[in-house]
């Protein structure tokens, strides 16, 4: 009788040990299929270590992962946070009639279990998307695709508010509920591409951020998956990073957060009350690996492993990836005619790297316009005064590697400027022009000056045709923008009618500015006469990238 007793206080015992399990997730891959390059680099064994990401890699490594827990009787969830698509000549395909999808066949290769809306989803408008969503049920994935937070009555049903994962370790099991959200954010900055599809936490006629919205709503729907899924543990993904992520965490029932949208890498995941955050930087760069355990209730680390690994050199390449990879290059010389390139077109050995900055006058934000009306004004008859875009458009910097004239070829050069498509799908964002009053464009710079401290992503940049400087104790829209000049002259002499151009995103918030300004600032599209249009003109020029490759091209 007493061997029998402690059979079953062993037996419990056993029962109530922790259980293990390992997330590895992703987020903003951006269709980085080649990782971060140079591109040329990647032909050389000896120059690869300057390539980080890359799908191939990342495939090896998941493999490696999988198989090494399987060996353990240990479960393992795959995971991404959003902005999987748009960022380079790869996200062509996707949208289009092509059967291929990098981003939908990497997913099901690597048997990922849940993935997440993010703003760039909505790069290629509704019709990208459903397009997109098309793709993923195609390879299997429809079921792991969610939208929790979708709110158009239109699309419901287009895509799960959640999924359940059973994970399962010598017999014992783990309900885990898993859920989607579109961040604040994100829906804010998508607002132009998104048409009618609406999300819960930020109001779209009025400009308005409403956390609160997504954190019921989340909090409802974690307790529906309790009650109705008898889950043990609610993971939520949310493409909205430092602040939407931390406070959604606090959310009743939510127990982990994986995040994306701010590109942050998190050496050590965030803690809220004892629960933990994550994100794990951007461009495939890093996979992000959280060895955990679910005890009496709440999910923890339960090793001193780095909670991301650093997608470089020292992981092989997977031979069946680079061979898909191969075949998306050849897909693409459809797509790319309308730009004059080839995906591999020499472009420039880069002599001076230019950083990525956020902030008002950025030698990066000044080079790239200046070089885009430079080509633009080569090809239309009536110059343009002054290009301008955001920095949230601006991608990625100019890079050399370590000091060095750097190749670049045009799928380098694409990553900068990789927004927008042409009316038929056409890749590369098409350039649109308008005539401002002079008073305009000062309201739009005042705006977009304080504009850039709700969002980054509208910090603007200007051609250098357009000085000014910013005084940090200034009057919004009375002293704050300071020495403003247009070809050199001052404000006053300007003309009444100013020629803007910018690409097709940028133009796109034209529209919602009234919204966002919260009445403010309403601009008034022009023709050449003065007159008000309600359309922006199209020239018949290459895309913006297109344009901005052609402009390096002829500094070499």
């Amino acid at each position: 009788m007493r061997f029998v007793f402690l059979v079953l206080v062993f037996a419990a015992s056993a029962f109530a040990a922790p259980f293990k399990f390992t997330v590895l997730h992703t987020n903003d891959l951006h269709s980085h299929v080649e990782g971060n390059g140079p591109d040329a680099f990647l032909a050389s064994p000896e120059k690869q270590k300057w390539v980080r990401g890359h799908y191939a890699r990342l495939t090896a490594l998941i493999a490696q992962l999988r198989k090494e827990k399987s060996a353990l009787n240990e479960p393992l969830l795959v995971v991404d946070a959003g902005d999987f698509f748009s960022g380079t000549l790869f996200h062509a395909l996707t949208p289009s009639a092509s059967p291929a999808s990098p981003e939908m066949e990497f997913f099901a290769v690597n048997g990922y279990d849940a993935i997440a809306l993010g703003n760039h989803e909505f790069d290629a408008g509704v019709s990208g998307l459903l397009r997109i969503v098309d793709k993923a049920r195609a390879h299997g994935l429809g079921s792991k695709l969610l939208a929790s937070n979708l709110k158009s009555a239109k699309y419901a049903g287009l895509l799960p508010v959640s999924l359940v994962k059973e994970l399962d370790s010598d017999g014992r099991r783990l309900r885990v509920g898993i859920l989607g959200f579109l961040g604040v954010d994100a829906a804010r900055v998508s607002g132009n591409n998104r048409g009618d599809v609406a999300f819960a936490g930020y109001d779209d006629t009025k400009g308005k951020d409403n956390f609160s919205e997504l954190a019921e709503l989340a909090k409802t729907l974690a307790a529906e998956l309790r009650a109705k899924e008898k889950v043990d543990v609610v993971l939520a993904l949310i493409h909205g990073g430092d602040g939407e992520d931390t406070n959604l965490v606090k959310v009743a029932g939510v127990d982990l957060v994986i995040s994306g949208h701010t590109h942050d890498l998190y050496e050590v995941p965030k803690k809220e009350g004892g629960k933990l955050v994550a994100q794990a930087g951007s461009y495939g760069r890093y996979l992000g690996r959280l060895e955990l355990e679910f005890d009496k209730g709440q999910v923890t680390l339960r090793s001193n492993l780095p909670t991301h690994v650093a997608i470089d050199d020292k992981i092989a390449f997977d031979p069946e990836m680079l061979r898909r990879i191969e075949g998306y290059k050849k897909e693409l010389d459809g797509p790319l005619a309308a730009t004059g390139f080839h995906y591999a077109s020499p472009i420039v050995d880069l002599k001076k790297t230019i950083p990525h900055v956020t902030e008002p006058n950025a030698e990066l934000g000044v080079f790239v316009t200046s070089l885009v009306r430079q080509e633009l004004n080569r090809r239309v008859t009536e110059p343009v005064d002054l290009y301008f875009t955001s920095m949230g458009v601006i991608r990625e910097p100019l890079s050399t590697v370590e000091g060095q004239p750097t190749p670049h070829q045009f799928s380098d050069i694409f990553r900068v400027l990789p927004l927008g498509f042409g009316p038929q799908g056409e890749i590369g964002g098409p350039v649109r022009s308008v005539y401002l009053a002079k008073a305009d464009v000062w309201k739009m710079m005042n705006f977009l000056e304080i504009y850039r401290h709700f969002s980054s992503s509208f910090c603007p940049a200007y051609s250098d045709s357009l000085k000014y400087r910013v005084r940090s104790w200034g009057v919004p829209f009375v002293n704050r923008i300071a020495e403003l000049t247009l070809h050199g002259k001052s404000y006053s002499q300007w003309p009444e009618l100013i020629h803007v151009a910018t690409n097709e995103f940028v133009s796109g918030f034209f529209d919602k500015l009234p919204a966002l300004s919260k009445g403010m600032v309403k601009l008034v599209a022009r023709d050449k006469h003065g007159q008000p249009i309600s359309t922006f003109h199209t020239p018949k020029v290459p895309p913006e990238p297109a344009l901005f490759a052609e402009g390096l091209k002829k500094s070499n």
